[in-house]
């Protein structure tokens, strides 16, 4: 919704018409000069890209509720910065 809200939607899809891979997407957040994130929020990037990788692609790693506390709050300031700029808060 915030690639949309800014009327970037055509940035996160291939030439298929499909939307981009979650690291491509998340990159694309990140870099984006027009939604223009914190420092903090590019400097977490990795740490959600790898938990979404490991959940989504490997098919022996499911993601607990421990996993994710541990790194809940920087999680929570990129998903917050996302949805202010999408204008859902």
């Amino acid at each position: 919704m915030t690639f949309k809200n800014h009327s970037l939607e055509h940035k996160i899809k291939n030439p298929n018409g499909n939307y981009e891979m979650l690291s491509v997407l998340v990159s694309k957040a990140i870099n984006s000069k027009p939604l223009d994130l914190t420092r903090s929020c590019k400097a977490n990037r990795e740490k959600l890209v790898e938990k979404g990788h490991l959940s989504a692609y490997n098919p022996f790693y499911t993601a607990r509720q421990k996993d994710i506390e541990v790194e809940q709050l920087k999680f929570r300031q990129i998903f917050q910065a996302l949805m202010h700029k999408s204008g859902v808060l």
